[in-house]
């Protein structure tokens, strides 16, 4: 009894099963000439669209690149620096890395005082 609801149930899935698989196959899907006959245009409106491209492109690396150098204006030699070390020493903790070990060696070691609790 139990073996003949097994294949039942087994029956019924494949059944279910069935118009799920043949949907897939339908052809709602884009094709590639259906893709292509899209996209497609007389040469002069692919040209044109290429040089707004172009130009939409270097508009935005011109305010990219102004931005990026006005920051770099704000901040001063010492800044830029600092931040260059900083990013360096955040990337190394990120990495689990240790420090060059002459540096470790001869770096001064901090004295660690305790607090004294006031009674």
């Amino acid at each position: 009894m139990a073996r003949f609801i097994r294949i039942a149930i087994l029956i019924l899935g494949f059944y279910l099963a069935a118009p799920v698989a043949s949907r897939a196959q339908d052809g709602s899907t884009n094709t590639e000439s259906q893709v292509a006959s899209a996209t497609s245009g007389s040469r002069a409106q692919r040209r044109d669209a290429r040089r707004k491209w172009k130009a939409e492109r270097r508009k935005k690396h011109n305010s990219d690149k102004s931005l990026k150098n006005y920051k770099k204006r704000t901040q001063t030699k010492e800044t830029r620096k600092r931040m260059k070390a900083d990013l360096k020493k955040a990337n190394m903790n990120n990495e689990h890395k240790r420090e060059f070990f002459l540096k470790r060696w001869f770096n001064k070691k901090r004295i660690k005082t305790t607090k004294k609790k006031d009674r």
